[in-house]
């Protein structure tokens, strides 16, 4: 059996283009009724706020806080004491009661203009830019993976897909090479997805020195997050502007059944739809949301790579980039669809990670004070609602980073055909003399000395199966133990 019809008889013949929200019965035969998928009304190009909705929101946020004042004002000419004690604690309680009108004001400004604008599709990338696709991936099960990598390796323009395997699974290497994605992994496994995409960038930069490949733009991918054609057409303009460092997309999901929402309505609907268009401002950065999104390789350079130091690496780099001085976009745009959380288990362990990253940056990096780098509106954004900053500190030392051989003795594997039409030759690949343990073919880059019980090109250990050795679990979004990274 050809390898590609293993992939058929496994049933991969990509995701369904949306679920079904709902189904009715149409007449008295009973037939459903389809309904369109929330994330449907998403797909034209971002555009400016419909004039309806933009007055229901400004008449509702006025509306809002005169009735505050108004309560406020009553409270305080009708219903103090005449003095004493009970007077001073009735102060104090009116304190706490004005407290709400700050923040109520702030949104109302915050959130007065949530347009969205985009540059025009292009048909490559801007400045002959060198585009590489990066999936990170450990342990999902192959119809999850499937799916992406499939219409990663189908996108234009011209580009790489990189499957980053913290898995070392040999039947996903056999998976790239019958997509024509380029299967990478690493000797040694640390700081989960942040080391991961940090160990590719160290390949990037290698193979850019020696004028062997690179790329100059990444676009990240959950391995669960299925891009739709337009993912890079529509994005890969914004990066003209030599200044925007990163684009991030909204997060839509096809999967019925999950227990928050499809990425349109409820709590992810309102951050991906209200909350960072508007921080479409100059000064106030949205955040990377560590899928759907760009980011400019230089600028990841100049701030040391992805975030380590906590495990909410993609808002701990945006604040990295903003520091920095790079400005970050939005695309309010639907470009990809992934899986959410389907049971209410696996929606508590994500935003319990969420919530303990938040806390290590706002302990690690103090970020109560506020910064001169920071204007107002991102301040109050990053310190209210999702604090995560690396201000205040230095970056650790390159060397530090990935604690494992440099990235020349790293396994990767040119798995046939590269994306897209630019010619891309793979060069000699050497045939190891024994199996690498890591699941593929070794880089060319350089040869080691042999080592009794490892791999005789890369150098890399066999893998030990103990559950104690192992790192833990990233599932995709709908999964046990899910830990996706947005």
């Amino acid at each position: 059996m050809r390898f590609t019809d293993k992939w058929r008889a496994y049933g991969i013949r990509g995701r369904r283009p949306c679920a079904d929200t709902g189904a009715a019965t149409a007449g008295a035969a009973g037939i459903p009724e389809a309904r369109i998928a929330a994330w449907a009304s998403q797909l034209q190009t971002p555009a400016a706020e419909p004039s309806r909705s933009r007055r229901m929101a400004h008449v509702g946020g006025i509306a809002a806080i005169a009735a505050l004042v108004a309560y406020l004002s009553w409270r305080v000419a009708y219903t103090l004491p005449m003095g004493g004690w009970d007077l001073t604690v009735a102060w104090v309680l009116v304190a706490f009661e004005t407290l709400p009108l700050t923040g109520l004001v702030l949104k109302a400004v915050t959130l007065w203009n949530i347009d969205s604008n985009a540059p025009d599709p292009v048909r490559a990338a801007p400045g002959g830019m060198r585009v590489a696709v990066l999936i990170p991936t450990y342990n999902e099960p192959v119809e999850v993976i499937a799916p992406t990598i499939a219409a990663a390796c189908a996108l234009e323009p011209a580009h790489e897909t990189w499957v980053l395997d913290d898995g070392d699974r040999r039947w996903a290497a056999e998976m790239c090479e019958a997509f024509g994605a380029r299967y990478v992994c690493r000797p040694v496994h640390d700081h989960a997805k942040a080391g991961n995409m940090n160990h590719a960038l160290d390949l990037i930069a290698a193979e850019d020195a020696a004028g062997a490949g690179g790329a100059d733009i990444i676009a990240v991918l959950d391995c669960d997050h299925v891009p739709l054609p337009n993912f890079l057409t529509a994005t890969l303009g914004w990066f003209a502007d030599e200044q925007i460092a990163l684009v991030q997309g909204p997060q839509a999901f096809y999967n019925s059944g999950a227990f928050d929402d499809d990425g349109i309505t409820g709590e992810q609907g309102l951050f991906f739809n209200v909350l960072m268009p508007a921080r479409n401002n100059a000064g106030t950065g949205p955040f990377w949301c560590g899928s759907t999104s760009l980011l400019r390789v230089q600028a990841l350079r100049g701030v040391d790579g992805v975030a380590t130091e906590t495990i909410t690496e993609d808002m701990h780099t945006t604040l990295k980039l903003i520091r920095a001085g790079w400005k970050t976009v939005y695309h309010h745009q639907t470009l990809a669809l992934g899986l959410a959380p389907s049971t209410p288990e696996q929606y508590l362990l994500q935003r319990r990670r969420w919530g303990m990253g938040a806390m290590q940056v706002l302990t690690l990096e103090r970020l109560w004070a506020a910064k001169r780098w920071m204007a107002w509106r991102n301040f109050h954004e990053c310190a209210a609602p999702c604090p995560a900053s690396s201000f205040g500190r230095s970056p650790p030392p390159p060397t530090t980073r990935c604690g494992g051989p440099p990235p020349t003795s790293s396994c990767t594997r040119w798995t046939g055909p590269r994306s897209g039409t630019r010619n891309w030759p793979p060069g000699p690949t050497p045939t190891p003399a024994s199996p690498c343990p890591a699941g593929g073919r070794c880089s060319t880059q350089a040869t080691p000395t042999p080592t009794p019980g490892r791999c005789t090109l890369c150098g890399s250990a066999p893998r030990s199966t103990s559950k104690a050795s192992r790192p833990p679990a990233r599932t995709p979004r709908g999964c046990p133990g899910t830990s996706p990274s947005t």
